[in-house]
């Protein structure tokens, strides 16, 4: 199995992560622990490349990974990940049509967002009436 390891420094919640090639190496097995944990076994030799990685990609599961630890056991690495869901299925996420609550780029004034600040200004403007008005009249006003 090939196994390409990255260092991004990008939120965990971001679909696009920006992430910079470590190294592309081959590891021995990889086990399931749960739908989401698990690990994979590579030689030692790749240490300095783990040690510099914190995210990963397996051509076996297709699917991108963070490195939560490691450990070395004998002349292996045993290096503890966890899925990315958003990067492992980015496809299928980016072409779903939908009404999309929270962006980093745009606020939507419509939907409720604590994040998103508003600012309220009183705007009064006063105009001469252009006829006289006497005690049987009624003005009615409106905003908008």
């Amino acid at each position: 199995m090939n196994i390409i390891l990255y260092n991004t420094n990008s939120p965990k919640n971001k679909v696009n992560k920006n992430l910079v090639q470590v190294a592309s190496i081959t590891g021995e097995s990889n086990e399931t622990i749960g739908c989401i944990n698990t690990y994979f076994i590579l030689s030692k030799d790749y240490i300095s490349a783990v040690k510099g990685s914190n995210y990963m990609y397996s051509d076996v599961t297709n699917k991108y990974y963070f490195i939560e630890n490691y450990e070395i056991i004998n002349q292996t690495i045993k290096v503890i990940a966890r899925q990315d869901v958003l990067m492992s299925y980015k496809s299928s996420i980016l072409v779903q049509t939908c009404t999309i609550s929270k962006n980093e780029f745009i606020a939507n004034a419509y939907l409720y967002d604590d994040a998103y600040q508003l600012k309220t200004y009183n705007i009064i403007c006063t105009r001469k009436f252009p006829v006289s008005l006497d005690n049987n009249s009624i003005i009615l006003m409106t905003i908008g």
